[in-house]
């Protein structure tokens, strides 16, 4: 069985990065590929055991939306791992090496599936987390985070990329009209 391993360090605690693998649906709403997207099961739990359902396309294939079971195989301290019903697995682990986190992510891929696409595809889900992760306690980070959970994780990536995309716009929109202002003013105040 073909499989993809990527890992990430995360400058942040185990304990945080645990609670945000731990929170199903954030986690999955990080992926990078998926189009429409939604949890079937309510308050789902990630807990040995417990089994999550869910309706999901990935971009590209908008037209196929499936329902995929995410059992939980496993929710120890350090690992979950979910075996899916379309006959997928997929591990993650949690290492600490001092003040970094270690956050890895072995999947299992279909005969279909480029083995290159799916790591790029988990390497970006992986950052995702990682960024998210190492928010820290600022009043700046936690408008970061509020902005973050009630409207880009909502939207799907595509989405997200034009918001984030309309908003960087707008910045240098700001940025060009407050130099030109700047030059304005020193026009004037030093009669140039």
């Amino acid at each position: 069985m073909r499989e993809v391993y990527v890992e990430e360090r995360v400058r942040a605690p185990p304990e945080k990065v645990r609670m945000l693998i731990m929170d199903f649906e954030r986690w999955l709403r990080f992926n990078p590929a998926w189009y429409e997207l939604e949890i079937l099961t309510r308050e789902p739990k990630v807990e040995k055991g417990a089994g999550i359902k869910v309706k999901i396309s990935f971009e590209g294939e908008e037209k196929k939306l499936k329902k995929i079971k995410f059992s939980v195989e496993d929710a120890s301290q350090d690992k979950v791992v979910y075996s899916l019903s379309n006959g997928k697995r997929i591990e993650l682990c949690i290492r600490s090496e001092g003040d970094i986190t270690l956050l890895s992510h072995r999947e299992t891929l279909h005969a279909s599936e480029s083995e290159e696409e799916k790591r790029e595809e988990v390497k970006l889900w992986l950052i995702a987390l990682k960024h998210y992760a190492e928010l820290k306690n600022t009043p700046f980070a936690k408008l970061s985070r509020f902005f973050i959970d009630r409207v880009l994780l909502k939207m799907n990536p595509m989405q997200r990329r034009i918001a984030v995309f309309i908003i960087l716009l707008q910045v240098g929109l700001l940025a060009t009209t407050l130099f030109a202002l700047l030059v304005i003013y020193i026009k004037h105040r030093f009669n140039l």
